[in-house]
């Protein structure tokens, strides 16, 4: 690609982003400035507050990427609008949150959807504190040092009567080579075929999730996402090379969910995603 191409695909992403980058920056600087007023008087008032704001920014960030990226194309199972739900998927990229924000707007949860994410982004300036104020759950990847804070989210989901979808990318980190070696380790150790397009799960957080949100939840949903390519950059995503990315569905009622052996369930359905992810670059289907 030249030159010339990647400017000019740099300065159209630019140009659409900026919405998006100064709805977030007004909007952080409107909900600091009544939390004192608000907040501790009439904290009901105030979370709509911010679920207004987060869902005008996620709104644009879903729009800002209709227009710079690839047609998202759901196969499996159907998501019902407005379901309460655990969410888990593979991550590979910077781009699944956008893929998955499209998603949540497709089923009226845009302002509904919040996500595990890494501690150190609550410092980035609006970006991160506009997460923070609409319950982003950041963690240190310990589960000692993060159940009290996790817990802590989810009892304000449940007071403040939330609707909510809980995204989980339950293996930890974005899939690397690195990490593949680790997690190929692991597999031989247990005399099991190593995996080759996801990552061993990590089930501490998804397993709090479900054990504290249970009553309140009617489902969980597997989602696989799957780029054309392996190891796929935020670049190619904006620079619209896929001409379409790939959701694959599974919805299990909560009723279906098993009380024990949790991880082993979870281990099970990521054996599935390399499976599905492998079938589909292959063949482009799931045969």
């Amino acid at each position: 690609m030249s030159c010339l191409t990647l400017l000019f695909a740099a300065l159209r992403t630019i140009l659409l982003a900026l919405p998006l980058a100064i709805a977030m920056m007004i909007g952080v600087l409107i909900e600091l400035s009544l939390a004192p007023l608000i907040w501790p008087f009439f904290p009901k008032v105030y979370k709509k507050i911010t679920l207004f704001f987060a869902k005008l920014w996620w709104f644009l960030a879903v729009m800002c990427c209709r227009l710079a990226c690839s047609k998202i194309e759901l196969l499996g199972d159907e998501i019902p609008a407005k379901e309460n739900a655990l969410v888990i998927a593979n991550h590979q990229t910077g781009a699944d949150i956008t893929v998955l924000l499209d998603l949540a707007y497709q089923k009226k949860q845009l302002d509904a959807l919040k996500w595990f994410t890494k501690d150190t982004l609550k410092y980035v300036p609006f970006f991160g504190w506009g997460l923070y104020l609409a319950d982003g759950i950041f963690v240190k990847r310990s589960w000692f040092k993060d159940k009290n804070k996790i817990i802590k989210i989810f009892h304000r989901i449940l007071t403040y009567k939330l609707n909510f979808w809980i995204l989980c990318f339950v293996e930890g980190t974005r899939f690397n080579p690195k990490k593949t070696v680790q997690s190929a380790a692991f597999f031989r150790a247990k005399g099991m075929k190593p995996l080759r397009y996801v990552l061993k799960p990590k089930p501490s957080g998804f397993i709090a999730s479900l054990e504290h949100l249970r009553g309140q939840t009617q489902a969980v949903y597997d989602l696989t996402i799957i780029y054309p390519t392996q190891n796929p950059k935020m670049r190619d995503y904006f620079l619209a090379r896929y001409d379409k990315i790939i959701i694959h569905c599974r919805r299990f009622s909560i009723s279906e969910m098993p009380k024990e052996a949790i991880d082993d369930w979870l281990l099970a359905r990521f054996q599935e995603k390399d499976a599905l992810i492998e079938s589909y670059r292959k063949n482009l289907n799931f045969q």
